[in-house]
């Protein structure tokens, strides 16, 4: 195809594929969401991608500069990432694709909270995570503190970002993960009028806000994992779906 933006896409694409020999389009379509013959049809210049398509697309192989120059005869989506970048510019997009994966996601909370090990990978992840762990320190994106230990190279505020897909991820990886102790495991649904649902939201942003600030005033050696979750999703009387 003869699409020069289809072809910086494939050729961001590429690069990514090229830079891991564990990296392949089945993984992509996992990270991603872009189902794989889509993918596929893309790699071999069969099709040309949706504008939604490139952004979920290079919102994991290419840097927020590259999405910049590639939207950039779209005022609308490039006003969009300029708004990102500021907000945001420590948030590479290749760092927030190991959030997805479940392997990447634990070794970067452990180097975000009690320091990354490989002792401490290996028991949590096995052999596999070890691997991730490793290529992780290759890459750069994990800082040795002291021998042996090793933390995130990059400013914690990256973990208050808000994506609606890394939210979900990081919601299940938290509910299949084994605990060392009896864990907090609850799932509840109501029916609540409009006012209700307001005041539950905003009681699930205290509780959120109360555990950040018990987490900041108690800092110690024990990494837990909480994750709150609410959403709106059906009403007898119509309305759209919100989620906290």
């Amino acid at each position: 195809m003869a699409n020069s933006k289809a072809d910086s896409l494939v050729k961001y694409l590429d690069r990514w594929l090229g830079a891991s020999g564990r990296r392949n389009l089945q993984l992509l379509s996992k990270q991603s969401g872009v189902p794989y013959q889509t993918l596929r049809r893309l790699v071999q210049r069969e099709s040309e991608p949706s504008q939604e398509t490139a952004m979920t697309i290079l919102n994991i192989v290419a840097s927020l500069e590259e999405t910049l120059d590639y939207f950039g005869d779209s005022e609308a989506v490039s006003s969009f990432y300029r708004k990102i970048a500021n907000s945001v510019s420590l948030a590479s997009p290749e760092l927030m694709s190991r959030f997805l994966d479940k392997d990447g996601f634990w070794t970067l909370m452990l180097a975000f909270t009690i320091g990354a090990t490989r002792d401490r990978v290996e028991k949590l992840l096995g052999t596999l995570g070890v691997a991730e762990f490793e290529e992780m320190i290759s890459e750069g994106y994990l800082t040795e503190k002291s021998p042996g230990l090793y933390s995130a190279g990059t400013d914690q505020a990256i973990l208050y970002i808000e994506n609606k897909r890394l939210a979900h991820e990081a919601v299940i990886h938290i509910a299949q993960m084994h605990s060392i102790d009896e864990p907090m495991e609850r799932f509840l649904v109501y029916n609540v009028s409009v006012d209700g649902y307001r005041k539950m939201r905003l009681k699930l942003a205290e509780v959120y806000q109360e555990t950040d600030l018990i987490a900041r005033e108690h800092e110690g050696d024990i990494m837990v994992a909480f994750s709150l979750v609410g959403k709106q999703v059906a009403s007898s009387v119509g309305g759209s779906d919100e989620s906290v």
